[in-house]
């Protein structure tokens, strides 16, 4: 498995590429910008700090002008991989799991460890006769290969009064393949009535694209001042952001453009049924 300092330096060599295509220094910047991500999560993958996403890493190879394999070769580790969990295995199966697996690197980073996928094959019959039984549908849906994807949960924002924005993990929400294919996503537990003009109550989960920039007069999760995170409607004006709430007990408010952080918008409202609207 290639480590993640590795992979880092091959990215650097990817940037390096595309600088000599283009006649000019191809900047972490410029790669940023054109992903839709962070400068500085650009450096700590490039430093070994963190592993990208299977998205993410195509992304990068597709603004740099280079395979996937130039990174790594996916498909050969994912080859041995099942060879040597599903030998005994037809072909067939072996590559149902091989499919479940490509559609699965987003949310079970293949690069960063394959735990998970050890675990999921644990149920899998281990005996031919009983593999022989177990059919086509039966292996599609013990392995997901669908059109759902697990969305993580993380810890909650305050709608009215903004709160730290670093949180843990709190679970998963599964949703449609189709809502989340173009992006990064996440969910966060709303606190707090200041949305309920938008229909966002405490409770209610909201899906978060995260992108840098939003149009004005949308709902996003903005960081504030640094390190509080709250969730308004955002106007721009005259170099000033509006951060707007839709009740009408709570007041705007009003920072410059650079006092704070657009962590993405609300692509989607999933509804607390056991909140009294």
């Amino acid at each position: 498995m290639i480590s993640k300092e590795e992979l880092g330096k091959l990215i650097k060599t990817a940037r390096e590429t595309k600088s000599k295509e283009i006649g000019k220094r191809y900047t972490q910047k410029m790669l940023s910008e054109e992903i839709s991500k962070s400068q500085g999560y650009i450096g700590d993958i490039e430093s070994g700090r963190t592993y990208p996403t299977l998205v993410v890493l195509g992304d990068i190879a597709v603004a740099c002008g280079v395979s996937l394999s130039f990174f790594s070769d996916i498909e050969k580790q994912i080859d041995e991989y099942v060879a040597v969990k599903l030998g005994d295995y037809p072909a067939e199966t072996q590559e149902i799991v091989k499919d479940y697996i490509r559609t699965g690197n987003e949310r079970l980073d293949f690069l960063g460890g394959q735990e998970q996928h050890d675990i999921r094959l644990e149920g899998f019959p281990r005996d031919k006769e009983a593999n022989a039984a177990y059919s086509k549908k039966d292996l599609q849906e013990a392995f997901s290969v669908s059109s759902m994807s697990k969305i993580p949960i993380l810890g909650t924002v305050a709608a009215g009064i903004p709160i730290y924005a670093e949180q843990n993990i709190l679970g998963f929400e599964e949703v449609p393949m189709s809502l989340v294919k173009n992006g990064e996503f996440f969910f966060l537990i709303v606190q707090g009535d200041s949305m309920i003009g938008s229909r966002i109550f405490p409770g209610d989960k909201v899906l978060i694209r995260k992108q840098p920039i939003v149009e004005s007069g949308q709902i996003a999760l903005v960081l504030v001042n640094g390190d509080e995170a709250t969730l308004k409607r955002v106007k721009y004006l005259d170099g000033t952001a509006i951060l707007y709430p839709d009740n009408p007990s709570y007041e705007p408010m009003i920072y410059p453009v650079s006092d704070i952080e657009i962590i993405g918008y609300v692509a989607q409202v999933i509804f607390n049924p056991n909140e009294k609207k």
